[in-house]
């Protein structure tokens, strides 16, 4: 991959104070996530967990989440691609509606990410063993990317932005977002592959 490129995986903290919102809609969420799907009306969420909004939100669904206003407002107004704003409206546990964020539809693609190139590093854990194996970094063919701002590895619900978004998310001074280059992030080696590494 070309040194000019960097990219980084868009997530969250979880506490007990950050509302997680799950849908009440009959709808088949990840493909609307996927931009497979475009609901003709806004989307509905219930207050899951949590009494605290901030900027991102999880939605029940690993990878999915809905944006506040100003994390929309970051996404536009620097034009990037590869994505959509799907309105929303959640429902809190007090009866109100807060209808100021959306889901976020990746659009743009990349292809599958390659494990094998992952490099594996034995660290302290909570296991039976006192180690276990973790995984650092997503890697995929540059050539598959289709050159979107924002998209998603085929397969997965793993939101990848270019450095230019990453700076303006910055710049705006998000709540709750977690932005990590994909050569950093960690990943826990499952427990059957754990064992064909021993």
């Amino acid at each position: 991959m070309p040194p000019s490129h960097e990219f980084y995986h868009l997530s969250n903290f979880w506490t007990d104070q950050l509302i997680v919102a799950d849908s009440r809609d009959q709808l088949d969420i990840p493909a609307v996530f996927r931009g497979e799907l475009i609901p003709d009306t806004p989307l509905n969420f219930n207050v899951q967990l949590g009494t605290r909004f901030a900027d991102l939100l999880g939605t029940g669904y690993a990878g999915i989440y809905l944006v506040s206003e100003r994390f929309a407002a970051a996404l536009s107004q620097s034009q990037f691609t590869g994505w959509r704003i799907l309105q929303a409206a959640i429902l809190q546990p007090d009866n109100k509606l807060n209808s100021s964020y959306g889901l976020l539809s990746v659009l743009g693609r990349c292809g599958v990410i390659d494990a094998n190139k992952s490099r594996v590093v034995s660290l302290p854990s909570k296991s039976p063993t006192g180690q276990s194996l973790f995984r650092f970094g997503y890697h995929f063919d540059y050539a598959s990317w289709d050159g979107t701002d924002i998209f998603l590895p085929q397969g997965t619900r793993l939101t990848f932005l270019t450095d230019r978004v990453r700076v303006a998310l910055e710049q705006a001074n998000l709540d709750n977002v977690v932005l990590t280059n994909i050569n950093e992030v960690k990943q826990l080696v499952p427990k059957k592959s754990q064992e064909r590494h021993t």
